[in-house]
């Protein structure tokens, strides 16, 4: 045999086991996410939301430090970085349990985006002495009703989130009190 043939063979038979590893891997993960419950899905979700909102409680308290130090740059960093733990959020891909709940998350997310956005503006015009303290009251006020609406948002995501676990809450206690009666 050619020793070339031989070498060339030997690689693609390399090749061709590594692609299907990758092949088989591939499909594995597949069966294994097909295989999750709704329950389990809706937890996975719930966990990767509340691992982002952590993250974005620190980038939250950083721009509220930024806003105590009067330090415009650290407060567009912190915004910068906020927005992108909210669209941390945004991205996921919720399960069907939890697309009106994703769809209120993501309301409150835009709404709370664009205050921190707002809210940086207003403060570079107090920088550079271009506002009116009426004017400024005024911005202020608009920033709060921006932010308060993405509460709201997300508070109403979390009703709904809250009455998805209820059915689930009753069939368990209900099943508790049967086995106590037992």
């Amino acid at each position: 045999m050619n020793p070339k043939k031989t070498k060339h063979f030997g690689k693609s038979a390399v090749l061709v086991c590594a692609l299907s590893l990758v092949v088989i891997a591939l499909v594995g993960c597949s069966a294994v996410d097909q295989q999750k419950t709704p329950a389990e899905l809706n937890r996975a979700y719930m966990a990767s939301v509340s691992q982002s909102i952590e993250d974005l409680g620190t980038e939250l308290d950083a721009f509220v430090t930024a806003v105590g130090e009067n330090d415009l740059a650290a407060m567009k960093i912190a915004a910068d970085r906020a927005g992108k733990s909210m669209d941390g959020i945004k991205d996921l891909t919720a399960p069907e349990a939890m697309k009106d709940v994703h769809a209120e998350y993501c309301a409150g997310i835009d709404s709370l985006q664009n205050a921190l956005g707002s809210y940086v503006d207003v403060y570079t015009k107090v920088e550079a002495g271009s506002i009116s303290v009426a004017d400024l009251k005024a911005e202020l006020s608009s920033v709060q009703k921006i932010y308060d609406d993405g509460i709201k948002h997300l508070e109403k995501g979390d009703t709904l989130v809250s009455a998805l676990a209820a059915p689930a809450d009753k069939s368990n206690k209900k099943t508790e009190s049967d086995e106590a009666s037992n």
